[in-house]
C-alpha cells in the first residue's frame, strides 16, 4: 500500500493502533533465512516506535513484518522521495538506497540474510527519523549504523546463477563499447557453454525524457545485449528481454535527471 494512502486510511480508523504488532509477535515465519530476519527487525523497529506512541509507524513497519513473516519476497527498502523529507537530505538517501537494493540479490539474502535484513531496517530507520527530523541523536545512530552495516558485508560481485552482471551506455544510446562487448564475451564464456541455460537481458535508463522514449530505448538495449550474447553462441531462444525504462533505477534521482548508472542492461542468469 502507498505510504500516503495507508497513512490515511489509518486516520480513518479508530482501531489502527497494536492489534498488527501483535500479530507479528505471535506469527511464526515462514519463507527465507533473510524474509524471518526481515520480520524480527520489523518487530523490533515496529515495538521501538510504539513505545514512543508513533502509532501510525508502528502499524506501518508492523504490517511490512507480516509480510516478511509470510514470506513475501518483494518487501523493499523505502522510497525516501515517498516520506516528506527535505529536499537537501534526499540525495544521500537515495544513493545509499541504490546501493543497498543492488546487494539484495537471492544468493545475499541466502548467504547474508541477518546482515542485510539488519541494514535494510536500519535503512527504513533512518528514512523515517529523518522525516520527523527533529531527533538528531536517533537519525544520526540509524545512519551511522547502516552504513557500518554495509561497510562490514563482505558481498560477492561476481556474477552468478542469482544475481546480474551489468554492462552500461551512453547518454541516449543503445550501441555496446569495448568494456561491455568485453564483459558480455567474459559471461558467455563463463555460463554459456550450459545448454539448458536461460537468460534475462533487462534494459533500463536513466530519468532524462519521457516514459515512453525510454520504454523503447531499454528495450533496444536489452536487444543489443541479446545480440552480443548470441554472437558468443548463445541460442536465441535461451534468452528473454525485459524492457524496464526508468522505472528501476539502480539509483534513484529526480525525474529529469540524467544519471549514467542507470543507463544499464543487466544480464540475469533464471534458476
Amino acid at each position: 500500500m502507498n505510504r500516503v494512502y495507508f497513512i490515511l486510511f489509518c486516520f480513518s480508523l479508530t482501531a489502527c493502533t497494536g492489534w498488527d504488532l501483535d500479530e507479528l509477535k505471535s506469527v511464526k515465519p515462514s519463507g527465507t533465512p533473510f524474509t524471518a530476519a526481515l520480520a524480527r527487525e520489523y518487530q523490533d523497529f515496529s515495538q521501538g516506535q510504539a513505545d514512543e506512541y508513533d502509532w501510525i509507524n508502528s502499524t506501518y513497519f508492523s504490517r511490512k513484518g507480516l509480510m516478511a513473516a509470510y514470506g513475501d519476497f518483494d518487501i523493499n527498502p523505502e522510497r525516501p522521495e515517498k516520506w516528506d523529507i527535505a529536499a537537501d537530505k534526499l540525495p544521500e538517501l537515495q544513493s545509499a538506497r541504490g546501493k543497498l537494493v543492488n546487494l539484495l540479490s537471492k544468493k545475499n539474502q541466502l548467504t547474508y540474510p541477518e546482515s542485510l535484513a539488519h541494514a535494510q531496517v536500519l535503512y527504513d530507520c533512518w528514512v523515517e527519523e529523518q522525516e520527523e527530523g527533529w531527533q538528531t541523536g536517533h537519525i544520526a545512530n540509524c545512519r551511522n549504523e547502516f552504513f557500518a552495516t554495509m561497510a562490514n558485508l563482505k558481498v560477492s560481485k561476481k556474477p552468478d546463477k542469482y544475481g546480474a552482471t551489468t554492462v552500461f551506455f551512453a547518454f541516449d544510446k543503445y550501441d555496446l563499447d569495448e568494456k561491455a562487448t568485453a564483459t558480455i564475451r567474459d559471461f558467455a564464456k563463463k555460463f554459456g557453454q550450459e545448454p539448458q541455460i536461460q537468460i534475462i537481458s533487462a534494459g533500463h535508463t536513466d530519468k532524462a525524457g519521457s516514459a515512453g522514449y525510454n520504454l523503447v530505448l531499454s528495450r533496444k538495449r536489452a536487444l543489443a545485449v541479446k545480440r552480443a550474447l548470441m554472437d558468443e553462441g548463445i541460442a536465441d531462444k535461451n534468452i528473454a528481454i525485459r524492457a524496464y525504462g526508468k522505472s528501476a533505477p539502480l539509483v534513484e534521482t529526480q525525474d529529469g535527471v540524467r544519471e549514467p548508472r542507470n543507463r544499464r542492461a543487466e544480464i540475469l542468469l533464471k534458476e
